[in-house]
């Protein structure tokens, strides 16, 4: 690298570490009461909008809009006015986030993916009661087949803040998607009786520790409980109760059914979006293709996913 870019590049880290550095700021300046985060993507607005609309009102929300750029900020305050919103103009991974969210917020705290769509709202009350010695609550998870060892997933979770800030702190380790190999002594010890080794990992499909599970699977090696409310699938199924769509961030990009899934989501959801502003500007950026458009350009996929899905999905969003 020639010393121009080197200098360009040191500013680059410079300039997105201040704005972590502030956006970690604005979340301990905050005055919530064991919020539910949802993180907010560029171009997501609109799904985002409807999930909060089945949240309650009693409870606390935490908007987080994660890179998003200024006129989507600035639509976003329209989209949820009066309500917590605390924007960071560097576009962080999800580990990031829940970092800053577990090292600055000043008590337990849950988060909800934009695309969890919480139908029966007993699970928001629920969820925020953790039991003695519990390190989260989660309703949605995925049993490793041979060991049946069950991981939660993260699209719907409740924090013991004070356990994972310990456990974070005693083990040098933190929300981040990592390889055993990259583990600490003492963290590889503890996950080794706990029945855990380089090639016997949580989740069967995956090499690698995903994010949130070394803190997971900690926490239960050292007798601390991961308490399920409910066993709600991995894959989207639909439920009158709570419904995860997934694959939904990426709604011009489809190449595979989890993303063909989520974009006929997103596309559905915008069809039906009265922001006009907002409307125009993602259908400008993201491509005007409808939602029975995709369905028509990938027929093999359409009739793999079941007309249960499609059918739910319109319910959904009307």
């Amino acid at each position: 690298m020639n010393p121009i870019a080197r200098v360009r590049q040191a500013l680059k880290w410079r300039f997105r570490n201040r704005q972590l550095e502030q956006f970690a700021e604005r979340l301990r300046a905050l005055r919530t009461s064991r919020p539910f985060a949802v993180i907010v993507m560029p171009g997501s607005l609109h799904v985002a909008r409807l999930a909060l609309q089945k949240m309650p009102a009693h409870i606390d929300r935490l908007i987080v809009l994660n890179g998003l750029p200024a006129w989507e900020v600035k639509l976003a305050r329209q989209v949820f006015p009066g309500q917590c919103v605390v924007a960071c103009e560097a576009l962080m991974e999800h580990d990031q986030v829940l970092d800053l969210l577990f090292d600055n917020l000043d008590g337990d705290f849950g988060i909800l993916d934009y695309d969890c769509f919480v139908l029966d709202p007993v699970h928001f009350d629920r969820m925020r009661e953790l039991q003695a010695g519990s390190v989260m609550n989660a309703c949605f998870s995925r049993r490793h087949p041979e060991s049946g060892l069950r991981v939660p997933e993260t699209f719907f979770l409740f924090f013991n803040r004070a356990a994972i800030q310990s456990l974070k702190s005693r083990y040098g380790v933190t929300s981040r998607p990592i390889r055993w190999t990259q583990l600490p002594d003492a963290c590889q010890q503890t996950l080794s009786r706990h029945g855990l080794a380089e090639d016997r990992l949580p989740e069967v499909h995956k090499d690698y520790f995903d994010t949130l599970r070394v803190l997971m699977m900690l926490g239960q090696a050292e007798g601390q409980t991961l308490t399920f409310l409910a066993d709600f699938p991995a894959s989207p199924t639909p439920s009158g109760e709570i419904f995860h769509v997934g694959g939904i961030s990426t709604p011009n990009l489809v190449d595979g059914l989890w993303r063909f899934r989520g974009a006929y989501f997103w596309r559905m959801v915008l069809e039906r979006c009265a922001l006009s502003e907002l409307k125009e500007r993602y259908l400008r950026i993201y491509g005007r293709q409808s939602a029975e458009d995709l369905r028509a350009a990938h027929p093999n996929w359409s009739r793999e996913v079941s007309d249960e899905f499609f059918d739910f999905c319109r319910r959904l969003v009307a």
